[in-house]
C-alpha cells in the first residue's frame, strides 16, 4: 500500500484521488502503526512517512505543488469567498489596496499575502502542517496562521477571528530548502489574549466552524506548497465479524469461522470495523471447553481448515441485536450469558491468534457474528472512544 506524488498531479492513494479548490484530497484506511522512519527533504517522503494509527484513517489535503518554486503553470491561492464581503479581503483581491495584494504559490515578490482556503474534515484525531517556504526581505518578521479570518468569528478584545500560528517560520533547515513542519498540537491560539481558545484540533472538530480552514502567511514570504496531514476517527461505529466458512468440515461436527477464507463473503476488518454497530447483527458467542482436535485433522486434512485455528470449546451465534446498545464488553459478555447461559461470553477474534476460529460447533455456513478485537477499540462496538467532535 503505497502513496506517490507526481511533479503536477498530486497525490494518489489505492487510485482514489479527490479534488478540491486548487487542490487534492486523498483517503486511506492505513493497517500500520506509525514508525520512526528517516526523515527525507523531500515532501512526498514525509508524506509517506506520516502515518495514523491502525483504525484511523489517513487523509492528505494539499494546495500547490512541491516544485520547488518552479515557474510555469499557475498555482492559485483562493480566498473564502465569505471573506469577500470585508473591505480589506475585497480591496486585496481586487488589487486596488495600493500596497499589499495577495500572492499565489511559486509567487515570489514583497508585501503581497498569500491567503488560501483549504476543506477539512472533523474527526480529526491528530494532523500535521508541512509546507515549503523561501525568504525574502521581510521575511523574519512575517507570521504563518491557520483557522478563521472572519473578523466577527468570535467575541474577543483584540479581534475576532480565530487563527493558531505556526511557530517554525523563523526556524528555515539550514541548507536552505525551507521545508517545515508542525504538529497539531503545537499550534498556540492568537492572540493571546483569547482566553480559553479551543485548541487547534478542538476547533477543527467543532461542528459550528466553516467548513473550510483559513490560511495567511504573510507578507514577503513566497509559498512553494501548504499541506494538512490528517488522521480521522472512522465516520460510522463498527464492529469485526468472522463468517463460517462454506465447506463440508460439518461432516465432522465442527464449524470454521474466518476472516477471509470465504471469498464468496465480505472480509472483515479487525481495526476499523466492518459491520455497523447500528444494525441487527448476531454476537458470536464463546463457551470454553477441553476438547481435543479430531483426528481427521491431524493425519490426512481433507477440509482445508488450519489446525492451528482450533480452540476446544464452542462457539454459538446470537439472535441479531443492535450491538450500539452494549456499550461496554462487559454488557456483551453479559448478553452472551443472558443467551445460553452461565459462561458464555463473546468470542475473541484472537482467541485462537487470530482471523480463524475451528471448533466443535453447528453454525450454518455463511452465517457470521460479531466478535471482540483486543487492542484496537475502533473495532469493537463496545468500550469505544468517545468521538472527538464538539458541538
Amino acid at each position: 500500500m503505497r502513496e506517490f506524488m507526481g511533479s503536477r498531479r498530486g497525490i494518489a492513494v489505492l487510485g482514489l484521488a479527490i479534488g478540491t479548490i486548487s487542490g487534492w484530497v486523498a483517503h486511506a484506511n492505513w493497517p500500520v502503526t506509525p514508525d520512526d522512519a528517516k526523515s527525507d527533504q523531500s515532501a512526498t517522503a514525509q508524506i509517506e512517512q506520516f502515518q495514523c494509527p491502525r483504525g484511523l484513517t489517513k487523509i492528505v489535503v494539499m494546495h500547490g505543488q512541491e516544485d520547488n518554486f518552479a515557474a510555469g503553470a499557475a498555482e492559485p491561492a483562493a480566498i473564502r469567498p465569505a471573506l469577500l464581503r470585508f473591505e480589506q479581503f475585497l480591496q486585496f483581491s481586487e488589487d486596488r489596496h495600493g500596497m499589499f495584494s495577495f500572492r499565489d504559490y511559486d509567487e515570489p515578490g514583497t508585501d503581497k499575502f498569500l491567503i488560501d482556503h483549504f476543506e477539512l474534515p472533523r474527526g480529526v484525531v491528530s494532523g500535521q502542517i508541512l509546507t515549503r517556504l523561501r525568504e525574502f526581505p521581510g521575511s523574519k518578521t512575517d507570521s504563518v496562521s491557520v483557522g478563521n479570518l472572519d473578523p466577527t468569528a468570535a467575541p474577543a478584545a483584540f479581534r475576532g477571528e480565530i487563527m493558531y500560528g505556526i511557530p517554525a517560520l523563523r526556524q528555515f533547515p539550514a541548507d536552505g530548502t525551507g521545508l517545515i513542519k508542525a504538529d497539531f498540537k503545537d499550534l498556540p491560539p492568537k492572540p493571546s489574549k483569547m482566553k480559553g481558545a479551543p485548541t487547534f484540533i478542538e476547533y477543527l472538530n467543532t461542528r459550528s466552524r466553516p467548513d473550510a480552514v483559513d490560511l495567511k502567511i504573510q507578507d514577503d514570504t513566497a509559498v512553494d506548497f501548504f499541506a494538512f496531514l490528517l488522521c480521522q476517527e472512522p465516520s460510522e461505529p463498527k464492529g469485526t465479524s468472522l463468517s463460517e466458512v462454506d465447506g463440508n468440515i460439518s461432516e465432522i461436527g465442527m464449524s470454521y469461522l474466518s476472516c477471509i477464507e470465504d471469498l464468496t463473503q465480505p472480509s472483515c476488518n479487525p481495526y476499523s470495523g466492518d459491520r455497523l454497530c447500528s444494525l441487527q447483527t448476531p454476537i458470536a458467542c464463546y463457551r470454553d471447553g477441553e476438547r481435543d482436535i479430531p483426528k481427521e485433522l491431524m493425519n490426512e486434512n481433507k477440509y482445508f481448515a488450519p489446525d492451528d485455528a482450533f480452540v476446544g470449546g464452542e462457539v454459538r451465534m446470537s439472535r441479531p441485536v443492535r450491538a450500539d446498545g452494549l456499550p461496554t464488553l462487559d454488557s456483551a459478555n453479559g448478553f452472551c450469558a443472558a443467551e445460553f447461559g452461565k459462561g458464555w461470553r463473546v468470542l475473541s477474534y484472537h482467541e485462537a491468534g487470530g482471523s480463524g476460529v475451528l471448533s466443535y460447533s453447528k453454525i450454518q455456513p455463511r452465517n457470521f457474528g460479531l466478535v471482540h478485537t483486543g487492542g484496537h477499540p475502533y473495532a469493537n462496538c463496545w468500550d469505544r472512544p468517545a468521538s472527538v467532535i464538539r458541538p
